[in-house]
């Protein structure tokens, strides 16, 4: 059924997202749980809770890590992912919340950018997935079912690759205003593995939607490599004799 579909599709991108947003969450919060002391005044309120910081890194880091890897299970129809996404988010909600709070008392802002924005994600995903297991609509979304060849798996895998490659592109824009110190925007720390990253998840992206739209399988791809590769390497093997 086609709303079943594109039900399933979006809760794969969206725990993409929510997964991306956790690591990129904790890498990003390491500049001030492990360098506050060295901003001056800007963090200077943060220094004592550095140590608190420090956890929700470790703790955002490991999440981040486990949501990337559920969501491939739920492209793939593993049994567990569907469980295992649903206690992804709740363990996200909590721990970005408890960090959320944090950071209200002590910059006195009513949404502190962007863990606000990544505890709103991760409940509008959270949401999803329990709307999601209403029988009726369960039905339809067939998470339960075996999964798929593998044009059905290519193309939700290159919906979430993509979604993942457009948001580490994007970050400058939607994080930067929240990262400035001094005139400098704190996100161009990590610029250029945020630029490396992202451009190969949409290039891996694109490439599984163009598998998924010709009707390509992974065994030909790998055929393909095989082939490419021992076409290289035998020039240089029959040198060598």
């Amino acid at each position: 059924m086609k709303t079943g579909k594109v039900l399933r599709i979006l809760a794969i991108v969206a725990l993409a997202g929510t997964a991306f947003m956790t690591l990129a969450s904790g890498v990003g919060t390491t500049c001030l749980a492990f360098h506050a002391d060295q901003y001056g005044r800007s963090f200077a309120a943060y220094v004592p809770y550095m140590s608190l910081y420090q956890i929700f890194v470790y703790i955002a880091v490991l999440l981040g890590i486990a949501g990337c890897i559920i969501t491939y299970a739920l492209a793939v129809r593993d049994r567990w992912a569907y469980w295992g996404a649903v206690i992804f988010l709740a363990l996200g909600l909590v721990e970005g919340g408890v960090h959320m709070y944090n950071s209200i008392n002590i910059t006195d802002k009513a949404f502190p950018m962007p863990i606000s924005m990544r505890v709103m994600i991760t409940l509008i995903s959270l949401v999803l997935f329990l709307v999601l297991r209403i029988p009726g609509i369960w039905k339809w979304v067939g998470f339960a079912e075996a999964s798929p060849k593998g044009g059905s798996k290519a193309a939700t895998g290159g919906v979430a690759a993509s979604t993942g490659g457009v948001l580490a592109l994007t970050t400058p824009l939607w994080a930067g205003a929240s990262h400035m110190l001094g005139g400098y925007n704190l996100v161009n720390v990590l610029l250029v593995p945020l630029m490396v990253g992202g451009g190969l998840l949409v290039a891996v992206g694109i490439s599984l939607l163009a598998m998924a739209a010709l009707h390509i399988s992974r065994a030909q791809v790998a055929s393909w490599f095989c082939r490419s590769a021992a076409s290289l390497i035998r020039p240089v093997l029959s040198k060598v004799r």
